[in-house]
């Protein structure tokens, strides 16, 4: 599907949404997370060339795998914190949706720290 398609899909969507919201909230929120998946899955097809590329950098400049796969699940992990946090404000939970963002900085904290680590020493045996 294509940018052109899926801006119309959404458009579409956001206008539906509007008349059925007033009727039935409850439907409401259930056509968005159906939207919501349809609008990602129709996207996900373009990850593979990505990942792709981005192994083809990562044994270019001979970085450790091991980290190429820690920064993909770090950007992973943010976007279905906003997905899901957007899902939550969209059903009117705001204080839900800033705890599971704040969740998930706190998961991208954890994760991160072995490439932080992994720079660090790499500095670090730099310098020696």
């Amino acid at each position: 599907m294509g940018i052109g398609q899926l801006v119309a899909l959404a458009i579409v969507g956001a206008l539906l949404l509007t008349v059925i919201r007033q009727a039935h909230p409850g439907i409401a929120l259930v056509v968005s997370i159906g939207l919501g998946v349809l609008l990602l899955t129709a996207t996900l097809y373009q990850l593979k060339p990505i990942v792709t590329q981005l192994e083809a950098l990562s044994s270019l400049g001979k970085v450790n795998n091991t980290l190429l796969i820690v920064v993909l699940k770090i950007i992973g992990i943010a976007y279905l914190v906003e997905l899901g946090a957007d899902i939550c404000r969209d059903a009117g939970e705001n204080a839900l949706a800033a705890r599971l963002e704040l969740a998930g900085r706190i998961l991208i904290l954890a994760m991160g720290l072995p490439i932080l680590t992994a720079v660090v020493a790499s500095i670090a045996k730099l310098l020696q």
